[in-house]
Parts: structure tokens; sequence; C-alpha cells
């Protein structure tokens, strides 16, 4: 009778696991594909509206042979010049959205040129999908590259990025050596801290759940996807640059707390890189705080880091 009991016990025990486990990957299953969806929306502004002449350009993310399409505007600086920054929008954003439009023009007037683009997944660029920002750093490059088939090489490059296209920036200059000037806005350490907050703001689950699924969901990314969540570490990047960065943060962004942006200015390699962290601002603010003295510390940055 006990070794009865003892195996309908064995059995019990395995059903019991066996379902829970099923449940857990069918869980991490519908977070993988959930939370890595990008949510496309489409361009309210072009530059006509800020009376800057410019031309749609479409080009290729670098070493990609998905086939997407890349879309961008690129706006020629009021005097000619080869000196361009590259200025790349946040999740779920697009390069008409929120300050780049204005902040372009502004560099404009400074006598830089500006290639605003659609990460993929966003905007006007083909794809579906959000890769953390890692894949996405190919898109940045494809940006360089097309600039180079313009005669603008690497050397007369700037980066400047917010939010998701802030640790977007950083992971790109890692892989072009030409570049020496890169500002991130708002920008994020690692996504690990990143992943909870996300899955809460596209689900239901309650905030004790969602750390107990995170193991599941970074596997099922990988799986599914391709999506290494260990590589995607902008921190990691800022080590690696031997010139001086420039990181922007508001010390009351509850989107991405200030924190991240410290731990990058204390991984950075180089002693003069620079934080600016303006208290009273949240997420990407810190340009609707003080528009003159933004685009200054902008211009100043680049006109020293890139070269003539």
């Amino acid at each position: 009778m006990t070794y009865i009991i003892n195996k309908v016990s064995i059995y019990s025990t395995i059903s019991i696991v066996s379902f829970v486990a099923i449940i857990y990957l069918g869980m991490s299953f519908f977070l993988a594909s959930q939370v890595t969806v990008s949510e496309r929306n489409s361009l309210e502004e072009n530059p006509v509206d800020y009376l800057l002449k410019y031309e749609d350009v479409s080009f290729s993310p670098r070493l990609d042979d998905t086939g997407i399409s890349l879309k961008g505007w690129f706006i020629p600086a009021e005097i000619t010049t080869d000196k361009t920054i590259v200025i790349v929008h946040g999740l779920n954003s697009n390069r008409a959205a929120g300050i780049t439009l204005p902040i372009s023009k502004k560099l404009h007037q400074n006598g830089f040129n500006t290639l605003l683009i659609d990460l993929r997944g966003h905007g006007e660029s083909g794809g579906d999908r959000f890769n953390g920002g890692y894949i996405e750093r190919l898109d940045v490059l494809g940006a360089v590259d097309f600039l180079k088939t313009r005669g603008i090489p690497s050397s007369n490059v700037g980066l400047l990025g917010f939010s998701l296209g802030a640790g977007v920036v950083l992971m790109a200059a890692e892989d072009e050596s030409g570049i020496n000037a890169v500002v991130a806005d708002s920008g994020f350490a690692s996504v690990d801290d990143l992943i909870v907050q996300e899955v809460r703001k596209r689900t239901n689950l309650h905030e004790n759940i969602v750390p107990l699924l995170i193991p599941g969901f970074t596997r099922m990314t990988k799986l599914l996807y391709g999506i290494d969540v260990d590589l995607i570490r902008p921190i990691r990047s800022a080590g690696k640059l031997e010139y001086p960065i420039f990181l922007i943060h508001g010390g009351k962004d509850e989107r991405i707390p200030v924190n991240h942006s410290q731990r990058i200015a204390k991984a950075s390699s180089n002693q003069d890189t620079k934080l600016w962290i303006v208290e009273s601002v949240e997420h990407a603010g810190v340009y609707d705080d003080n528009p003159d003295f933004y685009i200054s510390e902008l211009v100043n940055y680049f006109s020293n880091q890139i070269a003539d």
C-alpha cells in the first residue's frame, strides 16, 4: 500500500511540475512576443515645418541580410560642410517626434548637417520588432555607411541619441573607430534594469510576478528572435571609447533613472567625459528646460570633437 501511495505521489508531483513548467514557458513566450514588438507611430511633422530644406533618404543596416530598408531625412547645413550629426530617437518614437526637429534646426543654423533616422520597426523604416538596442546599433552604423557614400567620413560624424537611441549610439560608436563624438541624452547603462519595467508597462501582471518570469523571458527572446540581453550593455561600450562622451540626464527621470548615466560616466575610460544632470527635469526633458543652453553645449562639444 505504501508503495502505491508513493508511486501516486510521485506521478502527482511530476504532473504538477510539468503543468507549472508549461504555464511558465507559455507566459515567457507571451512576454517575449509582446515586449519585443515596437509600437509604430506616424510622422506628424517634417523639416518643411521648420523651414528646412531636406532630402528623403533610404539605406540598409550594416551587416544585415534581412532586406530591411531604413528611412531618414538628410538636412544640409546653411554653409557647405562635412560635419554631420546623426540623430536617433527613442523607443516607440520616430525621426519627427519630440525634440529631434527643433534640435536639428538649431544644429543646421550652427553649421552642421543632420541625418535624422527611423530605427527598424519605427516610423517609415522596415521591420516590426524591438531588439533592445544591440541590433539597432546596425541601423546607426548603416547611417554612417550611407554618409560615407556621400563623401562624408566617419571622423566628420557625431552621434546624438535619446533614451533608447542614447544606448544605441553608444553601442554603435564602439564598432566605428572613426567616430569621436557621442552625446547620450537619458540613456540606459544596461537593459537588465529596464526589462521588468517594460514588462509591467505592457502587461497586467502583478509586480511581484514579473521578476520570476524574467529568466524565462530572456531565454525565450534569444531562442525566438536572437536577442541576447547580455549584449545590450551601453555601459560596456562606453568603457571602450577612448574619447570623452557627453551624457545628459534629468534628475527626476523615472523612465530611466539618472543613476544609469552616472554609472556610464564612471565606466568611461576618458576623464574628460561630461555628465550634465538637471535635477528638476524628467525623462528626456533637459532640452525643453533650457533650449538655448542645451544647444550651446551640443555645439561646443561637437565642434571640439569632430574633425574639420
